[in-house]
């Protein structure tokens, strides 16, 4: 066994040493390239930061891990094994990813299969434990919470038996086909043809091609439990396999379990052809030579794109040389994107829109895109040559190159100044990425100030001598068109492609690139934003009493939620806890009003969120608002408008005067009426296709006489004036003002007098909302005539009035996930006929309502029959439901910590909307300690949540559609 554990080498002065070592085993020759370094410049390993345990045992599987010596932390363990798709035969078409199934059947330690152990755990897969299967690898994942009992030990032994001890028991396959095939069919299988032909565009003649991860409906009705075998046997090796651990154990812990259960796996006489092959179906071939190809577009309406790529190398080598190279790489890509961004303005009016990029294909070949959008293949192609003279005569300008480098080294800094102790769901990530991108995690403490100081040093003359060197090369070259049949266009051959190519060292250059300079650059102000002025005001008078609630955390004195009606008609509502700050504006402009048709209020909404303000370009606004607090995100509901923010409490001031500006000189930009136009017009152009048709009469289903078909002359009488007075009518609305933070309480009045007082508000939106038709409604439905390799959706809708409590809003919000578990435990576990189950169940506090929403696809020739089994199992509730485990919160640190102020913000939002004077903040407060109240245990169990089920599910009140999905 090699075991290269760097921490204990340097405990022992042992790291000096053997690192001097490394550097004389690779001669430590100087760099003399222009590229990218001085002639001083000595080429050395790069070092794994010392805290990393990594080695390979015997039989070659390496293994890296972190020992984080946190007796808090959980335990994450990842088995990377280098078998995808792309190592498939042609007769194994999604073999790979019907074995990631497989494995969790019946192994040697697990005679009734890993999954039945796991659920004997209280584990549900996508939580504790995962797998996903890639063109190029399958990752299998386990998440071990801290209060487990489930050892490092047990948790290799699942690893071990899942990679080289399965069964693949023939029964077992019939039974986990139907999984897979429903898998298959919640797939987008339109897209994925689209990916399919660019892939054989873009990596012509490599193994990429025709291997689809999912497979297909064919490969995986025909494929044989022997297929997987041979598939499990030449590719489940230990040589072909990484095991990445993160998270509290000892080394000498992680030693031993590894000896007990990897060492002893065996790899077959052939190891290093295997290993060989597996490497091989990972490169792109030299084409030396150019790839043309027609690909569908997206969507009938879509303007036609082009796009042209130059393939090139990636050096991987584990040294600064080639981490060197990376950066210029990350730094390039950058200024390709702001390339693109700073010529929007100065585009010809046929080109919709250019995009210049860089993509890894693989980890030793990049591709640099153009693509370029108009109705003409011609013109795009002219774009697209523009774009290639400027880069090969000029490179990027120093203007612009200023800019993007000065950025990196500010986001550098910030890395700097930070603590740079990653925790172990950190590490973890980390780990998989050095793996996956065959790189080395350095200590960052170490590695952030050497790039700070080679970015620094790095001048544009070295930047663009190494992008001509090895970005700017013509000897592996792909074009492609996405549009449809009726566009005609002539693909370039190989001689008229060289010719264009040389005519770009020599092509005059239109672009605005090259006459932008950094002193103009600096010149350009963005426009002002609107001046507000300080009105006076009185505390006093703004101050209502009605909220009753004390806080139950220790701590929280002085936490009593405080409301106040401001003069133009708003409601400030503040619960002064946590650290960050939490904003929700809420008003009654949703979609569904009286005498607005909903699709054009979601259309106002929208178009005038992405236009900014009056005057300004959308890339203006969005540079603007990196200074001012960064972009509100809007919500529109079908009673409410909703803008958030999140942050830091001293943002509050840049969110208030962002929202002022935008009620004051909101607005629909040119730019967003040209998409509003079109995607009017596809109305226009789709109201009398059939699927459109279906849709409505689906809607008719749901809504009865409430749903209004779409008019044709409607759409075309609609105007960019129409849409900006919608947007501007929607934000004129009065708004109550949700904050969760703790604040300045003077300050925080200050800034709502200052910014928000002064605005106008006009109550003229009134709530119409569409509710579900009342009754048991059933759409016809028959199979005949149609194969299963169709895909049919199923959907429930139902719903029952219930008056909305805290304590019953708290029930169904745990329930929900309970019945979705029973859905699933009969519907797939039990009658393998669909691989997901969607299932919602929410009470609405605005209608008293509790609602209901699930949706499968499923083969033509189950769907009824599975759609009878849905109201079986919510008949049976109170039997099927199961046991009720809380989670833990530390098996989720980081996004607990991430939502905790969310769910304190809608908790009060609740409170206030059900007038309950702070009941619900009680409930929620509980969960802020990690320990329920004795009051809570009593409303959250599981035999109080099997005796809701059985009061209010199934919910009377129901309509159930099918219908086929392309």
């Amino acid at each position: 066994m090699k075991c290269f554990n760097l921490r204990a080498l340097a405990r022992n002065g042992l790291y000096l040493s053997v690192l001097c070592v490394l550097l004389l085993s690779t001669g430590c020759a100087l760099f003399r390239s222009k590229d990218h370094a001085s002639p001083a410049f000595v080429n050395k390993p790069l070092v794994w930061d010392p805290q990393i345990i990594q080695g390979e045992l015997d039989n070659g599987l390496r293994y890296l891990a972190y020992p984080s010596n946190n007796t808090q932390d959980g335990l994450r363990l990842r088995l990377l094994v280098g078998a995808g798709s792309v190592h498939e035969t042609d007769q194994q078409i999604g073999v790979a990813h019907m074995l990631e199934h497989m494995v969790f059947h019946e192994t040697d330690d697990y005679p009734d299969g890993i999954h039945t152990w796991l659920a004997q755990q209280g584990w549900q897969t996508g939580r504790e434990i995962n797998a996903l299967t890639q063109q190029t690898r399958t990752k299998y994942m386990l998440r071990i919470p801290a209060d487990s009992d489930v050892s490092l030990e047990r948790g290799m032994n699942l690893l071990a038996n899942m990679a080289v001890k399965a069964h693949l028991k023939a029964d077992d396959w019939q039974q986990e086909r139907s999984l897979v095939l429903g898998e298959w069919r919640r797939f987008d299988s339109h897209r994925a043809a689209i990916n399919e032909q660019k892939r054989a565009v873009i990596r012509a003649g490599s193994a990429f091609i025709n291997r689809p991860t999912i497979g297909n409906y064919t490969a995986i009705r025909n494929a044989s439990v022997s297929d997987l075998r041979s598939f499990y046997q030449r590719w489940y090796i230990p040589a072909n396999m990484t095991l990445i651990v993160s998270g509290n154990f000892s080394s000498d812990n992680l030693m031993q379990a590894l000896e007990k259960e990897f060492s002893s796996l065996k790899n077959p006489a052939d190891v290093s052809q295997v290993i060989a092959q597996a490497k091989a179906a990972l490169t792109l071939p030299k084409n030396q030579r150019l790839v043309t190809g027609r690909v569908s577009p997206a969507s009938s309406e879509a303007t036609p794109m082009l796009v042209l790529g130059l393939k090139s190398s990636i050096k991987r080598d584990r040294d600064l040389l080639a981490d060197r190279s990376r950066l210029i790489d990350n730094l390039i890509r950058k200024l390709l994107i702001q390339q693109a961004l700073q010529q929007r303005a100065g585009l010809p009016s046929e080109i919709q829109s250019l995009s210049l990029r860089a993509d890894e294909l693989t980890p030793h070949t990049r591709a640099m895109t153009i693509a370029v959008r108009s109705e003409d293949p011609k013109t795009s192609m002219d774009q697209i040559l523009q774009q290639l003279a400027v880069l090969r005569q000029h490179g990027f300008s120093q203007s612009l190159f200023g800019v993007v480098q000065e950025k990196i080294l500010t986001q550098i800094d910030r890395l700097i100044k930070r603590n740079n102790r990653p925790d172990y769901l950190t590490w973890e990530d980390r780990l998989v990425t050095a793996v996956v991108q065959q790189k080395v995690a350095e200590d960052l403490n170490l590695r952030y100030p050497r790039i700070r100081q080679f970015i620094a040093e790095l001048t544009l003359d070295q930047v663009n001598q190494y992008l001509q060197n090895n970005w700017l090369l013509d000897d592996d070259v792909f074009i492609y068109l996405q549009a449809d049949d009726s566009v005609s266009w002539s693909a370039p051959d190989q001689g008229s492609w060289t010719a264009l190519w040389q005519q770009t060292r020599k092509l005059p250059v239109l672009a605005v690139v090259q006459k932008n300079n950094h002193a103009k650059e600096k010149a350009q102000v963005l426009p002002d934003w609107p001046a507000v002025s300080t009105p006076s005001y009185k505390t006093e008078r703004h101050r209502a009493k009605r909220w009753q609630y004390s806080p139950t955390n220790k701590g929280e004195s002085g936490s009593e939620v405080r409301e106040w009606q401001l003069t133009n008609g708003d409601r400030l509502v503040w619960w002064p806890v946590g650290d960050s700050l939490n904003l929700q504006a809420v008003s009654r402009a949703g979609y569904q009003m009286q005498g607005i048709r909903s699709d054009l209020s979601q259309l106002a909404q929208q178009l005038g969120a992405q236009s900014g303000l009056k005057g300004w370009s959308q890339q203006q606004w969005q540079n603007s608002l990196v200074t001012h607090g960064g972009a509100g995100f809007w919500q529109q509901t079908p009673a409410s408008l909703n803008w958030m923010h999140a942050g830091k409490a001293s943002n509050l001031p840049l969110w208030l005067r962002q929202y002022r500006a935008l009620v004051e000189q909101g607005w629909v930009s040119d730019d967003a009426w040209e998409q509003g136009r079109k995607a009017l017009a596809r109305q226009i152009q789709t109201s009398g296709q059939q699927q459109t048709l279906e849709q409505q009469q689906r809607s008719q289903f749901i809504y009865g006489s409430d749903a209004t078909p779409l008019s044709q002359q409607a759409n075309a009488n609609v105007s960019k004036a129409d849409l900006e007075a919608l947007w501007q009518q929607q934000l004129r609305q009065p708004v109550t003002w949700y904050l969760v933070g703790k604040l300045d309480e003077e300050q925080l009045l200050q800034n709502f007098a200052r910014y928000i007082e002064p605005v106008s508000r006009k109550s003229d939106l009134y709530s119409a909302p569409v509710l579900q038709r009342s009754g048991q409604h059933r759409m016809s439905f028959s199979a005949e005539g149609l194969n299963d390799d169709v895909r049919i959706r199923y959907q429930l809708r139902a719903y029952r009035q219930q008056t909305w409590s805290p304590q019953l809003a708290k029930q169904i919000e745990h329930l929900a996930p309970l019945v979705q578990k029973a859905l699933k435990q009969r519907l797939r576990t039990e009658l393998g006929g669909v691989y997901s189950v969607d299932y919602r169940l929410t009470l609405d506090p605005q209608t008293d309502r509790l609602e209901s929403q699930l949706s499968f696809v499923a083969a033509p020739s189950q769907a009824e029959m599975l759609a009878d089994e849905v109201i079986k199992v919510l008949q049976q509730l109170p039997d099927r439901l199961p046991d009720y485990q809380p989670a833990s919160r530390s098996q989720f640190p980081r996004l607990m910590s991430r939502v905790m102020s969310h769910l304190k913000l809608r908790a009060l939002i609740q409170s206030d909307l059900a007038k309950d004077d702070g009941q619900w903040l009680r409930q929620w407060s509980s969960l802020e300690q990690d320990s329920a109240q004795p009051d809570a245990d009593e409303l959250i169990n599981t035999k109080k949540l099997k005796e809701i089920s059985g009061q209010l599910l199934p919910l009377p009140e129901r309509v159930e559609l099918f219908w086929q999905e392309n």
